[in-house]
């Protein structure tokens, strides 16, 4: 399951934001993810409630941004979304 390891990286990254900025807690979270990616928002939610329990980020909304996919051409360069 990637989304757990995503998740427990994002809660790293945003700790260490808090830490560096003298914030006491994180209330939102927003994460821009590619249409291919595979990461199930949900998942990233199921797993955020239940390891940020204790942490700067327990209780913040997660807002999820879905990119577009780019393609290229291997053989001309070209590119299209």
């Amino acid at each position: 399951m990637h989304e757990l390891a995503l998740t427990e990286y994002m809660l790293r990254t945003a700790g260490r934001a808090a830490e560096e900025n003298g914030a006491k807690r994180i209330r939102t979270i927003t994460l821009s993810v590619g249409i291919y990616s595979g990461i199930i928002p949900e998942y990233v939610e199921n797993c955020f409630r239940e390891i940020s329990g204790g942490t700067a980020v327990e209780g913040a909304r997660l807002i999820f941004n879905e990119l577009p996919a780019k393609f290229r051409c291997r053989k001309c360069g070209g590119q299209s979304h």
